[in-house]
């Protein structure tokens, strides 16, 4: 059997796998801080270790999100995936309940080969998702719902204001990193919160939050201005002490724990390898 699992940022393989339902009864997923982090030895990405202890080994490869295939980061995924030509490959970015090749996705695949695709589209996780689906493999993804995320959340505590700010502020993170937005103060950039708030508002079951509304939380939980504050695309990181930090925090394992059921779900069903591409 062969496992592919990211957990805390990067892609994880697990291969052959022996007792792993036993394993998943124990498992203990640590919340990510930056005490975490820093006791943690760093390596250049993209990386590839392997480990072993008995029949079973861990392959774990890291890397970067990149939005071209002429990278180490796209080398990297498809030495792995032709070394361990994987039964199933479970992707990030969408939803487990989506079933197997969800055509929305299968779609937005066919596009990474494409001049004009998106930026998605050009992606390391619909790449993956290209891959595996010119092979032949089903491909599926790893997240949970939004939904079970506010479930979650709220058992935490947290208010669905609270997610909602949080779930925004992940998407504008995103987007200044990888290049799609370049800053927030063009009038360009209203068209983009409007539309990120609007899918996370009806994604959770809310109202979505206006811009001035989400300036006004902005300033209360980070004392600085969104449009000027040059530390934007760091205030979503795990285990600060504000309350997106804590949220993500918890975010975090809750998915976490979900990729880890669906592969045992997959391993129980395929009795076979299964493939977790993820960043």
């Amino acid at each position: 059997m062969t496992v592919i699992v990211r957990l805390l940022g990067a892609y994880t393989w697990l291969l052959p796998v022996v007792g792993l339902s036993a394993l998943a009864e124990r498992v203990d997923i640590p919340p990510y801080t930056p005490g975490l982090a820093a006791k943690l030895e760093v390596h250049p990405f993209p990386l590839i270790a392997t480990y072993r202890r008995g029949n079973l080994q861990l392959v774990f490869a890291a890397g970067g999100h990149v939005f071209t295939d002429r990278s180490r980061r796209i080398a990297t995924i498809t030495k792995a995936f032709n070394t361990l030509k994987p039964a199933i490959v479970i992707l990030e970015g969408f939803p487990t309940a989506m079933g197997e090749n969800p055509p929305p996705l299968v779609a937005e695949a066919k596009m990474h080969a494409k001049a004009n695709r998106d930026a998605y589209a050009a992606g390391e996780a619909m790449f993956s998702a290209a891959l595996a689906f010119n092979n032949k493999t089903p491909f599926i993804g790893g997240e949970p719902t939004t939904v079970q995320q506010k479930q979650a959340l709220i058992r935490a505590g947290y208010l669905p204001k609270d997610i909602l700010f949080t779930f925004v502020l992940l998407d504008i993170s995103q987007a200044l990193r990888a290049g799609h937005v370049a800053r927030v103060d063009t009038p360009e950039f209203q068209n983009f919160f409007d539309s990120t708030s609007r899918s996370n508002a009806r994604a959770l079951g809310v109202v979505p939050i206006s811009l001035s509304e989400f300036s006004l939380r902005y300033r209360a939980i980070f004392n600085a201005d969104f449009r000027r504050d040059t530390q934007i695309t760091k205030r979503v990181d795990p285990g600060t002490s504000t309350l997106v930090g804590k949220l993500f925090q918890i975010d975090m394992i809750v998915r976490d724990k979900h990729i880890f059921a669906t592969i045992m779900d997959e391993l129980a069903a395929k009795k076979t390898r299964v493939g977790r591409l993820w960043r």
